[in-house]
């Protein structure tokens, strides 16, 4: 890949307000998810707008929502790669082997047979993976996972790797590796979420660092970046408003995300996923 123009991907996590409260302990008593149905409607049209093709990571059990099923479908019409972010969204390395094939396998066949796509790419919850999980999903027929940041120490396969900026192959597997952009010295990675919250001087700083790599960078999206503000009487204090940012404007938001996509493309070439995945499976033949 040229160092003069290196790639980039957009990806997307469609966490909802029922996942991010229960990802917190939160309980949720509402069938309504208007975070997830703003925020996804809000991402289309701004993936329209920008003429940009995301990867969108899909938690499975949202499926069986009738609000939420046609917005899903709607991305599918629109030319967007559907990926697994799991079957319930938990903290995979804490369940049991039977729950883990669940999340990783059960959740890649629900998706492709109800939206009936190819579903090549996964990313599990919290960046919470290691070997055993990895070699789960290299066995389900995944393509690529995007679930590590650099200089992270996996044993795989028997073999301990330490994971790198640039896509990889696990070793003796033809899963790919689509790391998240390395951010240290930076306390927090520089996705979308980061910047909204720290400001954009923070995900400028952080891109400009990254960009020396010369790695392709995957710009990672919520649907919390786009959404429109939850009404009051749905948040759990505080807390549910900054985490679903609710305490920012959702006009502004999407003003400020477009900003940081011009950032993106005056330096990057966009692509999609699995042609990242291709061009990786090209140079190393």
């Amino acid at each position: 890949m040229s160092t003069t123009e290196p790639l980039a991907i957009v990806h997307v996590d469609l966490d909802g307000a029922s996942a991010i409260h229960a990802a917190h302990g939160w309980p949720y008593p509402h069938a309504e998810d208007p975070l997830f149905e703003s925020g996804l409607r809000n991402t289309l049209a701004f993936l329209e707008g920008a003429e940009v093709k995301a990867t969108l990571f899909v938690i499975a059990q949202d499926l069986d929502d009738d609000r939420k099923r046609p917005l899903l479908e709607l991305a599918v019409a629109k030319g967007h790669e559907i990926a697994c972010h799991s079957y319930t969204h938990k903290k995979l390395t804490k369940l049991a082997r039977g729950d883990q094939l669940r999340e990783v396998v059960e959740s890649r066949e629900k998706i492709a047979g109800t939206l009936g796509v190819a579903v090549d790419g996964f990313r599990a919850p919290y960046f919470d993976i290691d070997g055993p999980l990895l070699e789960l999903i290299a066995d389900a027929g995944y393509s690529y996972d995007a679930s590590c940041f650099p200089r992270r120490r996996v044993a795989f396969t028997g073999q301990e790797v330490i994971t790198q900026s640039s896509p990889f192959y696990w070793p003796g597997s033809s899963l790919v590796e689509i790391p998240m952009p390395a951010h240290r010295p930076l306390p927090f990675p520089f996705h979308a979420s980061y910047g909204l919250m720290l400001g954009d001087w923070y995900f400028r700083q952080g891109l400009r660092r990254f960009r020396k790599s010369g790695a392709p960078l995957v710009w990672l999206l919520h649907l919390t970046d786009l959404a429109d503000p939850m009404p009051a009487s749905m948040l759990r204090g505080l807390q549910a408003k900054l985490f679903t940012l609710s305490h920012l404007d959702g006009r502004k938001k999407q003003i400020r995300c477009q900003g940081m996509l011009q950032t993106i493309t005056k330096e990057y070439r966009l692509v999609d996923s699995r042609t990242l995945a291709a061009t990786i499976t090209q140079r190393d033949q």
